[in-house]
């Protein structure tokens, strides 16, 4: 594993663990509760406050929040000085975190902002501080401010401390599976990080990630660009490939991002890129399949079409579809084991074409997105008949044989001490043939097969592997 990236995303967490631990040997007391600031207003959500802010008076609206979530902040303002209607956002240290800015609406200026919080207690404070640039004088009236909290439906909360910032404490997940994770502000509001582990059980050509309704905020509006960047290492924290998530400005939906894989363990993290200000809620799916098994040959036999194909790692087997031209195609086989590469129809018809369909399959998830299929029709063998002297007193050899359905034509063959070679190709309706280039006192084998040739493709069917002979 890399060293570096474990130091990197675990060293604070090993820290703050070592901390606890001695605090509670020593009998460290707690620390107290620190006291509200002056003037806080205890928040129930979904309540309406109004409300009138002078010169420097700060005005706290105190939030707790008991499991990680957003919460949305809308409010208006009117007066002469309107336009200086902020809130800021601080921690349970009065820490700032963020400052929601107004944006103006006819006559009035709007706050309508939603910040992303793990649990912990937070303060809205009406202010008319902008950034850095101090306070402001000047008396504007506020009202209909609201604070609405969502949860945020993490698969993987990260309260306080945090679950999944490392490789050592990463969450697992499920291929094919929808998950849903957040970046908050807060107390932990240095986790930039989200770490998930899985397993690739199979080859995969076409796994795809894909990250949706990414809603990152940035101070008054939302932060389009590369919100968050997505990384994949191998089991040793190796880093195999990196790509950033632009998010477009109506859905914050990201592009699927295409990845490869040979069967084994990996590590899939999300990062928030550091100018986004403060934090926000994701989902993402890893859909994972395996490689598509292709053809390596298809041949008829006596009876039956046999089927071969290359071998897909790690798959539980492969299912075999057949169609008919013009038709669905419809599963006829399951073949069991990754290394179980070939299959035999002998459900086959003499002069019928089919078209045959591979697929790899694992549990419920299949090879795909589609079909790789190849055709051929199945021819029958064609009966030999005999080989015999043409005419009498000429070495010529006839030899004759039965049809085979649909066939466009036969090949023959012939042998005498060595292999099978092509010698003659003759018509569909033909079944003899003359062979005029034999010597007298050589023994000739012949054997013949039917061929069918359909758009793109060549049937060919079996042959008499015997032969007829005859020695003129």
């Amino acid at each position: 594993m890399s060293k570096k990236i474990e130091k990197m995303l675990s060293a604070r967490w090993y820290l703050l663990g070592i901390f606890v631990a001695l605090a509670a040997v020593m009998g460290v007391p707690a620390l107290a509760a620190a006291a509200d600031p002056a003037g806080t207003v205890p928040v129930i959500f979904g309540t309406t406050y109004s409300g009138t802010h002078s010169g420097s008076t700060d005005i706290y609206y105190k939030v707790v929040v008991t499991s990680p979530g957003a919460i949305k902040v809308s409010g208006r303002a009117s007066g002469t000085s309107a336009g200086r209607f902020h809130i800021r956002v601080l921690d349970s240290a009065s820490k700032d975190i963020t400052l929601l800015h107004c944006s103006q609406e006819f006559d009035e200026y709007v706050i309508n902002d939603t910040v992303y919080f793990n649990t912990g207690t937070y303060y809205f404070d009406v202010t008319s501080f902008v950034d850095g640039m101090g306070y402001f004088s000047g008396t504007y009236d506020y009202s209909s401010l609201k604070f609405t909290f969502s949860s945020a439906g993490e698969s993987f909360p990260e309260p306080e401390g945090g679950s999944n910032n490392s490789f050592r404490t990463a969450s697992g997940i499920v291929l094919n599976k929808s998950y849903i994770g957040m970046f908050p502000t807060g107390p932990v509001s240095l986790d930039g990080y989200d770490i998930f582990k899985f397993t690739v059980p199979y080859s995969s050509t076409k796994a795809v990630i894909s990250t949706k309704s990414a809603a990152f905020v940035g101070t008054g509006s939302p932060v389009y660009g590369s919100a968050i960047r997505a990384n994949i290492y191998d089991k040793d924290g190796n880093k195999l490939g990196s790509t950033s998530l632009n998010f477009d400005a109506m859905n914050y939906r990201a592009p699927d991002w295409e990845w490869t894989f040979l069967p084994g363990t990996y590590y899939l993290s999300y990062e928030k890129d550091s100018y986004v200000s403060f934090g926000g809620s994701y989902s993402f799916s890893f859909n994972c399949v395996p490689i598509a098994p292709k053809f390596k040959s298809k041949t008829n036999g006596v009876g039956y079409t046999k089927l071969t194909w290359n071998k897909i790692s790690g798959v539980s087997g492969y299912y075999i579809y057949r169609r008919l031209p013009g038709k669905s195609f419809a599963k006829i086989a399951t073949v069991k084991g990754a290394s179980t590469l070939s299959y035999s129809d002998k459900t086959v018809t003499s002069g019928t074409g089919y078209y045959y369909a591979v697929r790899a399959y694992y549990g419920s998830t299949l090879s795909g997105p589609g079909y790789s299929s190849t055709y051929i029709r199945y021819l029958s063998r064609p009966k030999l008949g005999s080989a015999k002297r043409y005419k009498a007193g000429y070495n010529n050899i006839k030899v004759t044989w039965t049809g085979s359905k649909n066939a466009d034509g036969y090949y023959v063959y012939r042998k005498t001490t060595g292999g099978w070679k092509k010698v003659a190709s003759v018509g569909a309706s033909k079944r003899s043939w003359v062979d005029t280039s034999t010597k007298k006192g050589v023994k000739y084998t012949y054997t013949v097969r039917s061929w069918d040739k359909t758009g793109n493709y060549t049937s060919l069917s079996a042959y008499n592997t015997t032969g007829v002979s005859f020695k003129p």
